[in-house]
């Protein structure tokens, strides 16, 4: 893998030559400070302007021009990382060498910029068939999202974390703001959209510069603000942890733990918090949490972990069986004590063979590859070549050191209906 950078004025190119592959994968991603109101009308924007232009007025249209140009995928999307938001337009296609039309390529990225450049708009004004559409399916999706008992613990808990930062946001908290949002509204959204920060990666077998040459030719946007690319939030310890406890309708107890990880050196970040992960919660049946919780003592259905790098703290969320909620918030806090001095050879050994399992699937897809080098960009974690030799140098007592930094900050217990559960 060969990976260079381009710094134009008007946007970051990245490019990731990986010839063993069939396709190309190519990402360009708005970046702005985060912004709730922004945050969904970017939502929306990657929606409708992947979805149809005035050149294509339908996906219908856009469906046919992807086959013509052996597109493969077409798509928007959206995400707030960290103190940052990101609105990313992919588009995957056949890599060139196996395509025999000279203009192929040229084809290609014409296609992804004409339909950024040329949104379905009349007199400023979004087409608002279009707009209804992705507004629908949006509010769909979040409303969905009401009867989810693992989204609503999950969100809550955060809420409680920290009420006012990124790291609690999501696109739920704005459906009324979004019921309300009108059609007229959208262009001055997008006018700010196209004036954000891009950074462009394209991943795959590239053709000695043509990739380059073809954004300086078809690139339309002149790119007003500049942004670094620190996305971390750091959020205060808490000497007492808050705690609440609400009733709900569900039939087991679901608890959210919430701990913050602060002053990690990037060692730390990068190759000791995956040992202390997985000897804490894997999927298999040997981590501490499932040991306590389900083998010993047979209280939990689920465990998940989630580690959010650039917010600095690992959720642990547990479902229950209705009226344990108290016994398992022991045993959770009897595996957090025991990875500070506790972590058998047998343990440790299992984790080193779980991270060096884990290096292939860095490199198995496009897909991975890009993941792989947006986090060298915006992390600053290591490249492959690097990794495979660092997570070697883990030792036992550098996990014991990094379990030192992990406080619990917040409790939130969804707590199920003993008598729904006593009926089955």
């Amino acid at each position: 893998m060969k990976y260079k950078t381009i710094k134009e004025k008007n946007y970051n190119l990245q490019l990731i030559d990986v010839p063993n592959f069939r396709s190309c994968h190519f990402a360009l991603i708005f970046r702005d400070d985060f912004d709730p109101k922004k945050a969904v009308c970017y939502a929306l924007l990657s929606d409708m302007i992947t979805d149809a232009n005035k050149d294509l007025p339908s996906s219908k249209y856009v469906l046919r021009k992807m086959e013509d140009n052996y597109i493969l995928n077409f798509y928007g999307s959206f995400s707030n990382v960290g103190n940052k938001m990101q609105t990313y337009i992919v588009c995957d296609y056949v890599d060139p060498r196996y395509i025999r039309e000279d203009n192929y390529l040229d084809n290609v990225y014409k296609f992804i910029f004409d339909m950024l450049k040329k949104p379905l708009v009349k007199n400023n004004v979004f087409d608002e068939k279009l707009f209804n559409l992705a507004k629908r399916r949006l509010l769909t999706d979040l409303k969905s999202c009401k009867d989810d008992n693992n989204f609503l613990s999950i969100n809550k808990a955060l809420k409680l974390f920290a009420p006012s930062s990124p790291t609690s946001f999501h696109l739920f908290d704005m459906i009324d703001f979004i019921e309300n949002l009108k059609c007229e509204d959208m262009y001055k959204y997008y006018e700010e959209l196209i004036k954000e920060h891009v950074d462009i990666f394209i991943t795959g077998g590239l053709n000695n510069g043509k990739e380059e040459k073809l954004i300086k030719k078809y690139f339309p946007f002149k790119s007003t603000k500049k942004l670094d690319r620190n996305e971390v939030i750091n959020h205060n310890y808490r000497m007492i942890p808050i705690k609440k406890v609400e009733k709900s309708k569900f039939k087991q107890s679901t608890i959210v733990t919430i701990y913050n990880v602060n002053n990690l050196s990037m060692f730390e970040r990068e190759f000791v918090a995956s040992y202390y992960l997985n000897i804490l919660n894997t999927a298999n049946l040997n981590s501490k949490l499932y040991q306590y919780l389900r083998n010993e003592n047979s209280l939990c259905y689920t465990i998940n972990s989630y580690p959010i790098d650039r917010s600095n703290i690992l959720i642990i969320k547990v479902t229950v069986k209705a009226g344990e909620e108290r016994k398992a918030l022991k045993l959770i806090k009897k595996a957090f004590s025991d990875m500070k001095n506790k972590i058998s050879n047998e343990e440790f050994v299992r984790a080193y063979y779980a991270y060096e399992s884990s290096l292939k699937g860095m490199v198995d897809s496009i897909g991975a590859i890009n993941r792989l080098y947006m986090n060298m960009y915006y992390g600053g974690f290591s490249n492959y070549d690097i990794k495979k030799k660092e997570f070697k140098k883990v030792t036992i007592d550098d996990i014991y050191s990094l379990a030192k930094k992990v406080k619990l900050n917040t409790v939130y217990v969804l707590k199920g209906d003993i008598n729904e559960r006593n009926q089955d």
